[in-house]
């Protein structure tokens, strides 16, 4: 790259070296040589904090997930074995007890999971569908 002078950012630096004094260059490499620690130290720092804040914060959220994952699995699998029971019930389950069965019994067994559960289950479907 040259200049609007002809001259290459190389001859400009030296030029302007030249034409410093000696009190200007001294100030100016000490300046140079206090400031060049700080930088590199800082630098080097800054990156392997950040390294190390960037891994432990990525090894906690893969904590959390493995936690959260294995949470729903669980709470999937009791869902799952409570479904099974409920459609096992003879009420339910044998034909000719769910057509002598009453809409009250119905209801009456229906209450007593969502007692036995403690508020797990809140039905919200009308209860003439879950009686039918």
């Amino acid at each position: 790259m040259i200049n609007k002078d002809g001259q290459k950012p190389q001859e400009m630096i030296a030029h302007f070296w030249k034409t410093l004094d000696l009190r200007k260059k001294t100030t100016l490499v000490a300046i140079t040589m206090s400031t060049l620690p700080v930088l590199l130290i800082g630098s080097v720092s800054y990156y392997f904090a950040n390294r190390s804040i960037t891994q432990r914060i990525t090894e906690e959220q893969a904590a959390q997930t493995f936690d959260m994952s294995d949470k729903v699995k669980r709470s999937l699998e009791e869902r799952y074995v409570d479904i099974k029971q409920m459609a096992n019930l003879s009420i339910f389950a044998d034909p000719r007890l769910r057509k002598i069965a009453t809409p009250e019994e119905k209801d009456r067994t229906l209450q007593q999971i969502m007692e036995a559960s403690e508020g797990l289950y809140n039905w919200t479907l009308d209860k003439k569908q879950l009686l039918a």
